[in-house]
């Protein structure tokens, strides 16, 4: 289990962008790798208006439960490791069950387990690298028959963090976008 604060920048990204980026940084396909994040809500939506988010991420050999919630003006994540089998077991029967710190903050939530059902699924091709001033991610992902990129900084100070993230976009020529998280744009993507 752990807890942390995330403090994170993100920016959406043309294609072209991207493929700039990637080989900027020299990012091979082998240096990337596929997660599934399958994302859960209650019927209401009761996690949404919260402005938090509950998901399943399957990784290559492991997976992971999720939930985040709001923290001042950050995201405090919750995170309880799963096995892969018991991670594809949920996501096949569509029944969340939260195990440690996510079902505590899911009981503090007053959110019902069995209220838990599954909203939509996105797919991400993910390349990490660990830069002086934080870990720089650029993302593909896929969802309900779209396709977007984004770049990511995780840093553990958000003023250096701000600063450095800036100066990328600017040293690449990227204008500022609105990037509503993932789960968001999936959401939103639904027909």
């Amino acid at each position: 289990m752990s807890k942390e604060v995330e403090i994170e920048f993100k920016n959406l990204l043309t294609e072209q962008e991207y493929t700039r980026l990637m080989s900027h940084f020299q990012a091979s396909e082998n240096q990337c790798w596929v997660q599934e994040n399958h994302y859960y809500d209650t019927s209401d939506m009761q996690l949404k208006e919260r402005h938090s988010a509950l998901r399943i991420r399957v990784l290559p050999q492991t997976a992971e439960m999720t939930l985040k919630t709001p923290y001042g003006s950050h995201l405090l994540e919750s995170t309880e490791p799963l096995s892969k089998e018991a991670a594809l077991n949920m996501i096949q029967k569509q029944k969340f069950i939260p195990l440690g710190d996510v079902a505590v903050k899911l009981a503090e939530l007053a959110i019902k387990e069995e209220t838990l059902m599954p909203i939509t699924t996105l797919t991400t091709l993910r390349f990490e690298k660990q830069l002086a001033d934080g870990l720089l991610v650029l993302d593909k992902s896929t969802y309900n028959e779209e396709v977007d990129f984004e770049l990511e900084l995780e840093v553990t100070d958000s003023t250096t963090g701000k600063r450095f993230f800036d100066s990328l976009l600017t040293q690449f020529s990227i204008p500022k976008r609105p990037t509503p998280n993932k789960i968001r744009r999936a959401f939103n993507s639904r027909k």
